[in-house]
């Protein structure tokens, strides 16, 4: 089976993603997922708006496991995105946060966020496209069994 690519988004840590104790808070970490997923999506061409009303997607589950600490630095750090899997109801997206040079120490932390497709004028979740499922083919690299 051939797999798809990752896709990487460069982000700035900012001032203010530091908590009191001078480390990246957790949120911010949640953030730089939605940056990125945000990144991956349009450049698949489904970019997630409330102006495709029919076309959105809504985060069903996030999960962030924190592996290390991160501190505030001038230097971007990466995030990297794929789909992992997609069934008729729901896209499965992994991240890793991430030096944009391995570093030999591993990833920051990992993420996994489940997406429902939605259709905001119905108020109810609806299928994958199958223009949605085509597009997000190009970034699947499914979980090993």
């Amino acid at each position: 089976m051939s797999t798809g690519r990752k896709h990487r988004t460069e982000i700035e840590v900012r001032w203010g993603d530091q908590d009191a104790y001078q480390h990246v808070n957790n949120v911010a970490y949640a953030a730089y997922l939605q940056e990125a997923r945000a990144e991956l999506l349009a450049a698949a061409g489904v970019r997630a708006s409330a102006h495709a009303r029919h076309g959105t997607f809504v985060v069903a589950r996030l999960k962030v496991n924190y592996l290390r600490q991160l501190t505030f630095r001038p230097a971007p750090i990466a995030v990297t995105t794929w789909v992992s899997a997609m069934s008729p109801a729901r896209i499965t997206l992994r991240s890793e946060v991430h030096e944009p040079v391995d570093d030999g120490l591993g990833p920051y932390c990992t993420g996994l966020t489940v997406l429902v497709p939605y259709d905001l004028e119905e108020d109810f979740p609806r299928r994958v496209s199958e223009e949605e499922r085509t597009a997000l083919s190009h970034f699947l690299v499914p979980d090993p069994d």
